[in-house]
């Protein structure tokens, strides 16, 4: 079974192997890593835009159910806290980033009364994954999907 799980220390993501249900010390291992989890301060970022939030965390967890690099951090965007975009990424840099490059996205949408639509916002994030899906296509890379 391949490595899903991941600590932090510090900002570092280290592999924490639990083994194979079925191991004698399969338990005990999982404890340890949700006890890990549990002391860790996952939080990477959170700003708020309007009515926007954006937060960015570490999940634990990879997300890569399609292979690539483990997606354990991430990225979401809500409006009246109901969730309306996700991103992911393998790193604590790469979350700091990614999560900058989602308020900046997200910044000059909102009215001067800070508000923005659902649609909006979708619509903007949906043209970024197209944008990002073309330049795959044409360096001969498959998109990632979450």
């Amino acid at each position: 079974m391949a490595i899903d799980r991941y600590i932090l220390i510090g900002h570092e993501v280290v592999p924490f192997d639990i083994g194979e249900p079925g191991d004698p010390d399969y338990g005990d291992k999982l404890v340890a890593w949700a006890k890990a989890f549990e002391e860790t301060d996952r939080r990477v970022a959170f700003t708020t835009v309007g009515v926007v939030d954006v937060s960015t965390v570490f999940l634990g967890l990879d997300h890569a159910w399609f292979g690539g690099a483990p997606q354990i951090f991430e990225t979401m965007v809500f409006i009246d806290h109901e969730s309306v975009e996700c991103e992911r990424c393998a790193t604590w840099a790469q979350a700091e980033a990614q999560h900058q490059a989602v308020v900046d996205a997200v910044t000059p949408l909102v009215n001067q009364a800070g508000q923005i639509t659902r649609s909006t916002l979708r619509a903007v994030f949906a043209r970024g994954q197209q944008q990002e899906d073309k330049g795959n296509d044409a360096a001969g890379q498959q998109p990632e999907h979450d």
